[in-house]
């Protein structure tokens, strides 16, 4: 299972497919030209889409907006805890090596979490 995952993991990456279209159509490029031309097209467009920014953010913010934010004041009895999603941790070694977490630019989900369970010690 572990090598199936690692497998589908290297088949999602989109720098991946970049690089087999970019060497499929320069293969190509000789003897079929325009089929090659195209694969090289796709692979900048590939790149393009893949290193575009706005997408992804895009694609977020419309998941983020279904769910509002809590207001400060909000009362928290009925709930009991507080589900903190991934993706504001960043692995560095110089960090781990003083026993410290290493905080990313979505630091704000580990922070504002902490700030709720301190308002609210039930959490």
């Amino acid at each position: 299972m572990f090598v199936v995952s690692k497998v589908l993991s290297f088949a999602t990456e989109p720098l991946v497919w970049v690089l087999l279209l970019l060497a499929t159509g320069l293969i190509l490029a000789h003897r079929r030209v325009r089929l090659g031309l195209g694969l090289l097209w796709s692979a900048f467009g590939v790149l393009l889409l893949s290193g575009w920014v706005g997408l992804p953010e895009l694609l977020l913010h419309d998941l983020e907006q279904r769910y509002p934010r809590v207001p400060p004041n909000a009362d928290l009895q009925r709930y009991t805890g507080v589900v903190v999603l991934g993706g504001a941790l960043s692995r560095s070694d110089i960090w781990t090596d003083y026993d410290q977490v290493a905080l990313n630019d979505q630091a704000e989900r580990m922070t504002e979490a902490v700030g709720l369970a301190r308002k609210h010690p039930h959490l």
